[in-house]
């Protein structure tokens, strides 16, 4: 009490949050989460500049059909009226990562470089809170990706180059991308190359898959986490190559290498010449 009027000091508080599933936030974002969040630190300072200091885990974050194995634990540091810095590394050692985030003073990602495998993926925010971003050889190497709701993540591989931009509010995602030595699902290929959007929840893709011999050409459209539609035109393709990939993406566990095989191994999938 100072001249007859309440005078608020500084705050100094400590808190602990012990394994929050990040898909309880599911309500208040368009795309699923997935992880295990923890954090414990303090608050201090005046109220309108309080300054954390938080130690952050979080354990195997993943949103939408993406997801990363690894356990990521770093520090959330900064000044609540200007804006914070949030730090993570991977505790991976084999395949070391490292990501810093600026935020504004509203909470709005302004810079986030992801550094993992020696690439990078750079983001930044531009006009209408649109995020630009890049990437320049960024491993993928362990991550894993569910390619439908119906189908398990599996891990996949691979250096990722390319660039677009992404709106969170409403979501929508677009961008080019080359993805150099990649397997999903247990098939290598040389190179894949995508172009697409998302937008509202529904995706459309096309590009071009190379194997060691021939290309591949593909489009897919669907919905996110829910129906999937694609349709594959393969060009001077090893045709047992071919078929042992068409019944690995099915789930048979046949010799994958015989090149005995029936038409309906191949599905939904164009031969030219």
């Amino acid at each position: 009490m100072r001249g007859g009027s309440l005078q608020a000091g500084d705050l100094q508080a400590g808190f602990a949050l012990r394994e929050l599933p990040l898909a309880r936030l599911a309500a208040v974002t368009e795309v699923p989460l997935q992880g295990i969040l923890s954090a414990r630190g303090q608050l201090q300072g005046p109220l309108n500049a309080i300054r954390p200091d938080v130690a952050v885990d979080l354990n195997r974050p993943g949103a939408g059909p993406l997801r990363m194995p690894d356990r990521w634990q770093g520090r959330l540091a900064g000044d609540f009226s200007t804006g914070l810095t949030l730090g993570l590394a991977s505790a991976d050692a084999s395949n070391p990562a490292a990501l810093k985030v600026l935020l504004a003073d509203d909470g709005w990602p302004t810079m986030l470089d992801l550094e993992r495998g020696g690439g990078v993926l750079r983001v930044r925010s531009g006009q209408a809170r649109r995020l630009q971003w890049t990437a320049d050889r960024l491993s993928l190497d362990g991550i894993q990706l569910a390619l439908s709701a119906e189908t398990p993540f599996q891990p996949i591989r691979g250096r990722l180059s390319g660039e677009g931009s992404l709106r969170l509010q409403p979501l929508e995602l677009r961008g080019a991308v080359r993805v150099d030595d990649p397997s999903v699902q247990g098939v290598a290929l040389q190179q894949i190359e995508l172009d697409g959007q998302l937008i509202g929840g529904r995706f459309q893709a096309q590009g071009r898959l190379q194997p060691e011999q021939g290309e591949i050409q593909m489009t897919a459209s669907g919905r996110l986490n829910a129906e999937l539609r694609s349709r594959f035109e393969a060009k001077q393709v090893d045709v047992p190559w071919l078929l042992a990939v068409a019944r690995q993406l099915r789930g048979d566990d046949a010799d994958h290498m015989s090149p005995v095989g029936l038409a309906d191994d191949l599905g939904r999938l164009v031969i030219a010449r």
